[in-house]
């Protein structure tokens, strides 16, 4: 693994943004999470559990991998992050919860294939959230969406986050989205850079931590 030196502590319900350069290990930390990298030192538990284990967790990936060709339904993508133990009537009733939730009910019976990025990414929200977790995982879940889906998908996000009390994690290569939401911020380029609040770090600190200049955004305004 290219990490070395983490140490992070999630608080119940907080939300910390993860950032730093390409390359620097933000989509490993996060793989290494839900247990699809492994430590080579050191200890990982999530949620009290050694990652993979537990089933309160939802993970969003990067770009997720999706065929437009195959002929899968919404609702069916939807139910793929359900957990194979729920009897019908419970994945029915989680499936229609989620989806009416994100707002893409309308899509419920449409192709998967047609949606745009916005609504993709809604869609693959919606599977992660569909098992119910305590704790979401995002990598860079608004890469490549426009302005305007930005803000929807944000704002979303955390509307979500307070009605069902998550903890989240996002990774974002845009240090200005993050640090306007999140609680905390952690800085990794192969290691822990800096971890705390977004009030703490400097223009400087990010250009050392990137190796460029780097300058603060206001997302909400």
């Amino acid at each position: 693994m290219i990490l070395e030196g983490i140490d992070l502590v999630l608080e119940p319900g907080e939300f910390l943004g993860i950032v730093g350069p390409n390359g620097g290990g933000k989509t490993t930390f996060l793989r290494a999470l839900v247990g699809l990298e492994a430590a080579d030192r050191g200890e990982i538990r999530v949620l009290g559990e050694p990652p993979g284990r537990s089933r309160a967790v939802g993970y969003l990936p990067q770009a997720p991998s999706f065929d437009r060709r195959f002929p899968a339904l919404v609702r069916d993508v939807v139910a793929m992050g359900l957990p194979s133990r729920l009897g019908s009537d419970e994945a029915r009733r989680r499936v229609d919860g989620v989806i009416d939730a994100l707002g893409i009910a309308h899509l419920a019976s449409k192709s998967a294939g047609i949606l745009s990025g916005g609504e993709r990414q809604r869609l693959f929200l919606a599977r992660a959230l569909v098992r119910e977790p305590r704790l979401l995982l995002l990598d860079e879940p608004t890469l490549g969406v426009d302005a305007a889906a930005l803000d929807s998908f944000l704002h979303l996000l955390l509307e979500i986050r307070s009605k069902r009390e998550l903890s989240l994690i996002m990774v974002s290569h845009d240090f200005n989205v993050v640090s306007t939401h999140a609680e905390r911020i952690a800085c990794i380029a192969r290691s822990l850079h800096f971890h705390g609040s977004p009030s703490e770090i400097t223009e400087g600190r990010l250009a050392e931590i990137y190796g460029v200049h780097a300058l603060f955004l206001d997302h909400r305004h």
